[in-house]
């Protein structure tokens, strides 16, 4: 995946672009209604004909444009995703690099996202096991997963989840009455994709 990162780097070298790394920005020159300029952290700031900010964008408005204005707080971010970092002492022979889980029933899972706004009961729920591609993503006889469980940013406007009495906790694998709080031993379950 690097190798990805460095082709994009250097054809962008390739067209002129100057690329400066380690330059946090912590605002956004505006001149006659358009981003002209960003201020570095360190100090100093960068002239530019198109200032693109990849943050979010409520951090954007409010941190770095420094627009406080009563509008934004209306703003609806995207779906977003709650990532857990998990290593683990086992092997899980089910599991392969990239595994989905999918919500038993995925039309409520979206009513519960966009109509509700809440956290739905059971998420669908994207497993990446890097160490079953590249053992030395891990030390040995250690696993490593990224779990990404599909959800909504969380805003004080978000309720608890008062079907599964949860605000947030990860429910993973198919549903079933004996629903197992415990992604992985769901994952022996459910067919990897």
């Amino acid at each position: 995946m690097y190798r990805l990162a460095d082709a994009l780097l250097q054809l962008a070298q390739s067209l002129g672009v100057v690329i400066r790394t380690e330059a946090a920005v912590v605002r956004i020159i505006v001149e006659q209604n358009r981003a002209r300029a960003v201020v570095l952290a360190l100090g100093g700031q960068i002239r530019a004909d198109v200032v693109v900010s990849n943050a979010d964008v409520d951090y954007t408005y409010r941190s770095l444009l420094g627009l406080n204005e009563r509008r934004f707080s209306s703003y609806e971010p995207s779906l977003s995703g709650f990532v857990l970092m998990i290593g683990v002492r086992q092997r899980f022979p089910s599991l392969l690099h990239h595994n989905i889980f999918f919500s038993a029933n995925y039309e409520s899972e979206f009513d519960a996202l966009v109509e509700r706004r809440t956290i739905p009961a059971d998420p669908t729920v994207y497993v990446c096991n890097t160490s079953f591609t590249d053992a030395q993503h891990a030390p040995r006889d250690v696993r490593t997963f990224s779990c990404l469980p599909t959800r909504r940013r969380l805003k004080p406007h978000l309720r608890r989840n008062s079907a599964s009495g949860r605000d947030g906790g990860v429910n993973t694998g198919r549903s079933s009455s004996k629903n197992s709080p415990v992604w992985i031993s769901a994952s022996r379950k459910t067919k990897s994709r």
